[in-house]
Parts: structure tokens; C-alpha cells; sequence
């Protein structure tokens, strides 16, 4: 006898069901982006001092810093022209290589590298 998709204890019976949409892979990658998210670092005042000085030094000597931040669930790098610490809004606005202006909250920056020295 010959095996077809309606053959009992064949596999066939189940190729059709192999299929996965559009949207399942979508869900499904957006599950795994949500599921390595972390929650926000916290940093002591003394770390934030340092953090503000070394961003301070870099402004006046005009100096690239790789910044670490926290955005959306995921750390990460950038390498920055700090121009002004924003004392109203907190804010950091610095360029990039490229020379576009980036805002950053200062609550949001974890550690900054470069300059005159290395802080993390």
C-alpha cells in the first residue's frame, strides 16, 4: 500500500501543518528581543560625580569619550564629542563622528571611557 497524507502512522499526514506565517516569525523574534531585555543599572552618587567630571573635562578639552548608556532594555556603546551637560534637563548633547547632535539623559549614561583617563 502505498503511504498518502490520510495513511494512519504515516508522517505525511502532517507536512501541510509544517507551514509558519509572516506574523508567527514575527512574534517570535519579537519574543526573543523582549526576553533579553534588562532592567535599568542603578549607579551610586559617587559614580554619577565621577561620571559628570570626567563628561565635564572631555567638554573643555574638546576630547571623544565612548559613552555606555542604557536605551530601551539594552546597553550600549558610543563614541561621542560631548558639547553641554544640560543642568535644567539633564541632558547631555554631544556629536557624533559623523556630526550629528545626539541627546542623551544623563540618568540614562552608566559609565564613560576616554579622555584624560578611563572611568567605567
Amino acid at each position: 500500500m502505498k503511504a498518502n497524507k490520510l495513511t494512519k502512522g504515516a508522517n505525511v499526514r502532517w507536512e501541510s501543518s509544517r507551514m509558519v506565517l509572516p506574523e508567527h516569525v514575527a512574534a517570535l523574534k519579537q519574543y526573543d528581543v523582549e526576553k533579553r531585555k534588562i532592567i535599568r543599572p542603578t549607579l551610586d552618587e559617587q559614580e554619577m560625580e565621577a561620571i559628570e567630571q570626567r563628561i565635564q573635562a572631555a567638554i573643555k578639552d574638546r576630547q571623544p569619550v565612548q559613552l555606555r548608556y542604557y536605551k530601551n532594555g539594552f546597553i550600549k556603546d558610543k563614541v561621542v564629542y560631548p558639547a553641554k551637560l544640560d543642568a535644567m534637563t539633564r541632558r547631555l548633547i554631544c556629536h557624533d563622528a559623523f556630526g550629528l547632535k545626539w541627546m542623551i539623559n544623563f540618568a540614562d549614561i552608566l559609565g564613560v571611557t576616554g579622555g584624560t583617563g578611563d572611568l567605567d
